[in-house]
């Protein structure tokens, strides 16, 4: 243990770490503008997809007082007792249940809208599932681990004698395979779909590319920090920029998911007067 402690020194640790938590709270306000938008502008949505909303923004509201409450502990009370440093603080491990959370409902959603636009292919679907739940799966476990150890020294040491580091390892790689299966597929049958229509417009053009572009966009984001967090994971030893970079990861996806409904109304009114209908419906049953 006294060799752990060695390892981790204060400025290491947080080094990074509270730097990301602000840019977290900065996304809240971007969410939060998207919330605002959306219920302005999309009340006519069904009742489950409004829900959805509802929920994921008081998550992330959640999620920030929390984040609030993380940079309170380790800046305030440290100043005061600076040996606060080196323990986990009981808010860690509910910003890491809140991200479970939010991760779950956003790529759920996503996944409904693979089925949807792949046309039920089950097994396409069943891949992305069991993906997802491996991930939500693993993830749980380390959310577990963040209240078994009360400091970041035992936290490190028990991650070299058992199998928790396979877990934790396992969660984060699954993190990059489901961003990327999801991304890939949204964008493959929006692409096959552009190919597929007869006689469709440009108009109808220009609407399937703006979702290509957007689900490439978004993608590339969420499975980009993804990657960055197993990468700052595996080779940052001793610090927690990879949990800040898990902060910021959560407002990316429910920022993509609001981004995505806020602008199915430009695009409706970009195909307004046409005969033709994206596969699947995907701007309706999205």
């Amino acid at each position: 243990m006294d060799e752990a402690r060695i390892r981790l020194s204060p400025g290491r640790l947080l080094n990074g770490f509270l730097a990301e938590l602000l840019l977290a709270g900065i996304l809240y306000g971007v969410i939060t503008m998207q919330f605002y938008m959306y219920t302005a502008r999309c009340g006519h949505d069904r009742r489950y997809i409004r829900t959805i909303v509802m929920v994921l923004w008081l998550l992330e509201t959640i999620h920030t007082g929390l984040i609030v409450r993380v940079t309170y502990y380790y800046t305030v009370v440290a100043i005061e007792d600076p040996s606060v440093l080196l323990q986990i603080d009981w808010s860690v491990g509910l910003v890491l249940w809140a991200e479970i959370c939010i991760v779950a409902l956003v790529q759920s959603f996503y996944i409904r809208r693979i089925w949807i636009l792949s046309e039920g292919w089950v097994l396409l679907t069943a891949i992305a599932t069991f993906l997802f739940v491996s991930r939500i799966g693993f993830l749980s476990l380390s959310a577990y681990h963040m209240f078994r150890y009360p400091t970041w020294a035992a936290f490190q040491e028990n991650a070299h004698s058992n199998v928790r580091p396979l877990a934790d390892y396992l969660g984060v790689a699954l993190s990059v395979a489901v961003d990327f299966v999801v991304a890939s597929s949204m964008i493959y049958y929006l692409r096959h779909a552009m190919s597929s229509q007869e006689g469709r417009t440009s108009k109808m053009n220009g609407v399937l590319y703006s979702l290509m572009a957007y689900s490439l966009h978004s993608g590339l984001a969420t499975t980009g920090v993804s990657l960055a967090i197993a990468l700052t994971y595996a080779f940052l030893k001793g610090s927690l920029v990879y949990a800040g970079l898990a902060a910021i990861v959560s407002k990316l996806y429910t920022n993509s998911l609001l981004g995505m409904l806020n602008a199915r109304e430009a695009l409706r009114s970009r195909i307004s007067g046409t005969a033709v209908e994206i596969n699947a419906d995907a701007l309706e049953r999205c």
